[in-house]
C-alpha cells in the first residue's frame, strides 16, 4: 500500500478535551479503560475524516452512551465491517459518506 501511495500519514495529537471528557464519564473502571484504549481511533478520526471502522460494538456503545460528556464524539461515523446489516462494502463502494444513521450522535427520530 505504501509503494502505491495509498497510505495517508496524518499527525495525530492527543485531544486533551476529549480525554478529560472520557476520564469524567460515570462508567466502571473497565469501561473507562476500554474507552481510553480506543481514544486513538477517535483522535485519528477527528484529525482526518471523522470515521472509525471497528468491530468493537461494546466501546461504540460506551461512546454513544456518554455523548453528553464528550460532545466531539457525536460527529464520529462508526462502521462495524463485520455487521452485514451495516452494509460496509456497499457503503465503501458508494464513497463512505458520513450518513446520519452511522454517526455516534444519531438518535432515530431525533437529530444528530
Amino acid at each position: 500500500m505504501d509503494a502505491r501511495r495509498r497510505v495517508v500519514r496524518t499527525v495525530v495529537l492527543p485531544h486533551q478535551q476529549l480525554r478529560r471528557g472520557v476520564e469524567n464519564c460515570p462508567v466502571s473502571d473497565a469501561a473507562k479503560e476500554a474507552m481510553v484504549k480506543d481514544l486513538l481511533l477517535i483522535e485519528a478520526a477527528l484529525a482526518s475524516d471523522d470515521t472509525v471502522v471497528s468491530r468493537d460494538d461494546a466501546v461504540r456503545d460506551l461512546f454513544r452512551a456518554n455523548l453528553n460528556r464528550v460532545r466531539a464524539l457525536s460527529r464520529i461515523v462508526w462502521v462495524n465491517p463485520d455487521r452485514d446489516e451495516e452494509e460496509p462494502i456497499v457503503w465503501l463502494r458508494a464513497g463512505a459518506r458520513a450518513e446520519r444513521h452511522r454517526l455516534l450522535g444519531y438518535a432515530p427520530g431525533g437529530s444528530a
